[in-house]
């Protein structure tokens, strides 16, 4: 009974979102010795922010669901929330995200770029780094953490509203440790990546 209040379909989901945000790793291990396009370089925001908004969007769609039965039993009315209603709210808040990620890729995607630290007096190179940039890569991505934020904060409001509910109906606390340890991953990849 416990697993089915926990809505296995959103677990997995959660699972999923998980696998592909992490497999954002063997994307950011990618290099190329010379400069241009890497596949790489755009996977990387496609991986993390696929993979967020369906781990994310899971979680909140079901605080959400919780939410809105709640309230209507409150109120003394009768309400259904279905399953397809609940999968709707994780699709719209993962077509926001790959329609800003279609944008970035198509006006100005990612390129890997190489520079010469050091190199000998024949011109060979003894070091060098290499990075993804763009010209705009600051705008979309403020502008997809903007909507991260967005939802985190949406998120954190519908836990602190639900915190009275049952544990067995509202995983409210683990909402709550969940979105911190996304604000942790922010805090700490942002300037990692940057």
């Amino acid at each position: 009974p416990k697993v089915e209040v926990a809505q296995p379909l959103f677990l997995g989901l959660v699972l999923l979102g998980c696998v592909v945000s992490t497999s954002t790793i063997f994307a950011l291990a990618q290099e190329s010795s010379g400069d241009g396009p890497v596949s790489a370089c755009m996977a990387v925001p496609w991986l993390y922010s696929v993979g967020f908004c369906i781990t994310f969007g899971s979680l909140f769609a079901k605080i959400r669901r919780v939410h809105v039965l709640f309230e209507a039993a409150d109120q003394l009315q009768r309400t259904q929330v279905t399953t397809g209603e609940t999968l709707g709210v994780v699709g719209a808040i993962l077509l926001v995200d790959v329609v800003i990620l279609t944008i970035w890729t198509i006006v100005d995607p990612l390129q890997w770029q190489r520079n010469v630290l050091v190199s000998d007096k024949y011109g060979n190179t003894l070091s060098s780094v290499g990075y993804c940039v763009s010209d705009h890569w600051a705008a979309f991505a403020a502008t997809i953490g903007a909507f991260h934020f967005l939802l985190m904060f949406i998120a954190s409001y519908l836990c602190y509203v639900a915190r009275n509910v049952p544990t067995l109906f509202s995983e409210s606390k683990f909402l709550s440790i969940a979105i911190l340890s996304n604000l942790q991953v922010f805090l700490v990849a942002v300037p990692v990546l940057v």
